[in-house]
């Protein structure tokens, strides 16, 4: 199953937003159903990813996307113009992100987090 569209969410550049964009993504895994370890993955990954956007973005709004792609991966990518990821992230943050997804791409302030269903 795949989502007819992306769905797309704008937050503010404000630190108590971060649980809108953890909640939403949560949410639509569990639509379609990723485990329970899954889930918590991705909202960890997602935590993670728009803790370190939002603090770059500098009063910016912060625009995420999220699919599930043919092969039913879930895809939340991150719009932050101007911001090189791996510049602003320490490292700790990477290796958790890296730790509960399965694919993390940067490039010219776009960033792309990919989490796939585990098989049990």
């Amino acid at each position: 199953m795949r989502l007819d569209s992306s769905v797309t969410l704008t937050i503010p550049s404000e630190m108590r937003f971060v649980s809108m964009a953890r909640v939403a993504a949560a949410g639509l895994a569990a639509e379609f159903d990723f485990s329970i370890e899954d889930i918590d993955d991705l909202r960890m990954g997602v935590n993670e990813l728009v803790a370190v956007l939002v603090d770059a973005v500098d009063g910016r709004p912060l625009t995420l996307e999220f699919d599930v792609d043919d092969d039913g991966a879930f895809v939340v990518t991150a719009d932050a113009p101007g911001i090189a990821f791996e510049e602003v992230a320490d490292d700790l943050t990477l290796r958790i992100i890296r730790a509960v997804a399965d694919g993390l791409e940067c490039s010219d302030g776009r960033c792309t987090m990919t989490k796939r269903r585990s098989r049990s």
